[in-house]
Formats: structure tokens, C-alpha cells, sequence
């Protein structure tokens, strides 16, 4: 009887799809939600009236569950439909179908953002606030959280187009509202609160207000410290990120004694985090083992500095040969600050190897995106030069390496003007 029972099976196929993908089960999610779309698109064509508000649904769904599994460009075009029937629907019963009309413009917002285009992932989350916040004036209880999301997302987004300044207004007001939500409901709206303050400051450092924007990931990580003592495996991941974030931020404003404390921990907590789920967490292990590389050196440490480049090589290394296109630019990038680092320690001939593959990389990178990567390779042929030179040999290679270096240079003043 499928008339009696199909978007029945829809539904429970959607439901499924949405406990897999809570247990981490995420590949075992997406199969569930597809064949829900099926049927719902099916029982769209014989009653659109009854049956688009379970498609729209599903196609979120679906859009989202795809991304989980990294497959973005896929998870594009079902938010674009959802949109567009929780827009039609919005027209007709704009009560009960604009919440769901404004969900769906900010998962188009971030699925956009994923496939890098920053450009169009903004107009979806400006009319995603602009209905939130009419819904938020009516019914604050229900709609001022949901409203604090997007103005955070609205930020973000902002912020990766170089809008910095208009970026800061929106997660201010993110902050406020989640600032007051968790007084009166900690459990609930900590976590989010602690986020917007992480973005807050990352976002006043971007306008160059750095001073002020220590306050804000303090706070963060106190939040998160204490939740993380609570349940480390929801809220680990997120403290060694705001730690991370803390410890830039204190190098930025001077206090570089300061910085390196934050970054050994989250080098400690990603490591921990990395033998559980290394896919996940290398990147991010890889990233603050050269972070703190470079303040340890940063500080005098030379000695330290050195082991944990390396290192982060070796996790850049593996992880390129998987995914290049995501890895080799950080490869290439901690190759060259292990080149910088060596000769500190008196290992000048040493230095050389590194620095000639960061150049090999840069070059190839350069090759698909110029504008992008010949400042890098510029730098990179710089510092080749300097090290050539000074293990005192291949004087003419020095000489090509810094002309070269010198005509990327002259070539990108010369596009300014």
C-alpha cells in the first residue's frame, strides 16, 4: 500500500539518516536520506501542495549529509532546491514556512562558502538574519538563538570577502545575545556563546583592534576549558582550537612568553585528539606543532623550535600524499620554516634540502594559480638564495634563485599600479 505508507517510509528514512549521522556514522547516513528524497520527489509530482514541505526537508538533509562526508560540490544543488520550495511555500504561509526558509538559506550560506563561493555565500545568510529577526521581535524565546547563529555565520562570511569592518557588528551582536541566553540557560547556550567569543576576537583582530581582542578568547577558553572538563570528547577539540587562537593572538599584541603556553596545550590535546581519529585531527596537530615552532623560536628557543617543524613535515608529508591540492600548500610552508629554523642551530648545510623542495611545490602551485602563490614562491627563492650563500657554495644558484626571486616581486608592484 504505498500510497498509505511511502511518505510515511520518507520519514523514517530522514529520521535515520539523522541518528546515524549523530553516532558519527556519517557514510551510513547519506544512503537513507537519498532514497527519502526519491520518494518525496515522486509524491511531489502527484500533490505538491502535500508533499514539498517533506521533499524541502529532505533535501536539507540530504545537502547537509553530503557535506559531512566531504563530498561539497554534490550538496550544493539540493539546498538550492530546498530553498526554492521553502521559498514558494514562504509566500503562501509565510507563519509556517519562513523558519524553515531562513534554515535553509543559512546551510546554503555555508554550503556555498565550502565550494569557495565567498561571494554568493553572503546574500543567502543577509536575508537569513533579515527574517530571523523579524521572527526573533515576535517570538524571542524561539527565534533568538537561531538569530545569533546566523548574525555569527553573517560574520564569518563577511570576513572571508574582506568586508572586516562590517564583519564586527554582527558578532558583537551574536555575543549579546548568546551572552544573555546563557545566563539564564548555561548548559544550553555556553558552548555557542564560547564560539561567538572565539570569532569576536578573531574578528577585531582582523580590523587591527588586538588589544581588544584578547578579552574575548580568554573568555572563550575559560568556557570551554570547563566544559571540556565536563565532557572532553564534545568539548577538547574545541578548547585546543581557542587555545590556538589565544596563543596567536598574544604574539600579535607582544607577549610572546605568554603565546607559548596556550600552544603546547593544544599541541597536547590534538595529539591525544590525533591517535583517536588521526583523519580528523592531524591537519589540526599539524598546524599547532608549527605554530608553536615558531614561537618557541620566536622567544629564543631555538633548540626546541626544531622538533616540532619537523614534525609537522612529517604529518603535512603523508597528508599530501592523500590530498595534494588541500596539503602541499602547508607542506610547502612548513618545509620553508624548517629551512628558516636550522640554521639557528648551526645546521646551515642541512637547511638547504627543505627550502629547495618548499621552492619545487610553490613553483608547481604557481603554475595552476599565480596570483595566489608566486608571493610564496618569491619568498621561498629568497630564502634559498641566503642559505645557498651561506654554506658557501653554488654561488651562481644564489645569484638565479634571488634574481628570480626579485622579478616576481618587480612583476606583482608592477600589477598594483
Amino acid at each position: 500500500s504505498p500510497v498509505a505508507y511511502e511518505p510515511d517510509l520518507a520519514m523514517s528514512l530522514n529520521t535515520l539518516s539523522l541518528r546515524l549521522s549523530g553516532v558519527g556514522r556519517r557514510e551510513e547516513a547519506v544512503a537513507p536520506i537519498v532514497e527519502a528524497v526519491e520518494i518525496g520527489r515522486r509524491w511531489t509530482k502527484v500533490s505538491p501542495v502535500a508533499y514539498e514541505p517533506d521533499l524541502a526537508m529532505s533535501l536539507n538533509t540530504l545537502s547537509l549529509r553530503l557535506s559531512g562526508v566531504g563530498r561539497l560540490e554534490e550538496a550544493v544543488a539540493p539546498i538550492v532546491e530546498a530553498v526554492e520550495v521553502y521559498r514558494r511555500l514562504a509566500k503562501v504561509s509565510p507563519v509556517a514556512d519562513e523558519p524553515y526558509l531562513a534554515g535553509s538559506l543559512h546551510n546554503l550560506s555555508n554550503q556555498l562558502s565550502g565550494v569557495g563561493r565567498l561571494e554568493e555565500a553572503v546574500a543567502p545568510i543577509v536575508e537569513a538574519v533579515g527574517i530571523y529577526r523579524r521572527l526573533a521581535k515576535v517570538s524571542p524565546d524561539a527565534y533568538e538563538p537561531d538569530l545569533a547563529m546566523s548574525l555569527n555565520t553573517l560574520s564569518n562570511q563577511l570576513s572571508g570577502v574582506g568586508r572586516l569592518e562590517e564583519a564586527v557588528a554582527p558578532i558583537v551582536e551574536a555575543v549579546g545575545i548568546r551572552r544573555r541566553l546563557a545566563e539564564v540557560n548555561p548548559a544550553a547556550y555556553e558552548p555557542a556563546l564560547a564560539g561567538s567569543l572565539n570569532d569576536l576576537s578573531k574578528q577585531l583582530s582582523g580590523v587591527g583592534r588586538r588589544e581588544r581582542a584578547v578579552p574575548p578568547i580568554v573568555e572563550a577558553v575559560g568556557i570551554r576549558r570547563r566544559l571540556a572538563k565536563v565532557n572532553p570528547a564534545a568539548y577538547e577539540p574545541a578548547l585546543a582550537s581557542s587555545l590556538n587562537n589565544l596563543s596567536i593572538l598574544l604574539s600579535g599584541v607582544g607577549r610572546r612568553e605568554e603565546a607559548v603556553v596556550p600552544i603546547v596545550e593544544a599541541v597536547e590535546i590534538y595529539r591525544r585528539l590525533a591517535k583517536v581519529s588521526p583523519v580528523a585531527c592531524e591537519p589540526d596537530l599539524a598546524g599547532s606543532l608549527s605554530n608553536v615552532s615558531i614561537l618557541l623560536s620566536g622567544v629564543g628557543r631555538r633548540e626546541e623550535a626544531v622538533a616540532p617543524i619537523v614534525e609537522a613535515v612529517e604529518i603535512y608529508r603523508r597528508l599530501a600524499k592523500v590530498s595534494p591540492a588541500a596539503y602541499e600548500p602547508d607542506l610547502a610552508s612548513s618545509l620553508h620554516t624548517l629551512s628558516i629554523l636550522l640554521p639557528g642551530v648551526g645546521q646551515w648545510e642541512e637547511a638547504v634540502a627543505p627550502i629547495v623542495e618548499a621552492v619545487e611545490i610553490y613553483r608547481r602551485l604557481a603554475k595552476v594559480d599565480p596570483a595566489a602563490y608566486e608571493p610564496y614562491l618569491a619568498s621561498s627563492l629568497h630564502t634559498l638564495s641566503i642559505l645557498l650563500s651561506g654554506v658557501g657554495r653554488r654561488e651562481e644558484e644564489a645569484v638565479a634563485a634571488m634574481q628570480e626571486a626579485q622579478e616576481i616581486r618587480r612583476r606583482f608592484e608592477t600589477d598594483k599600479f
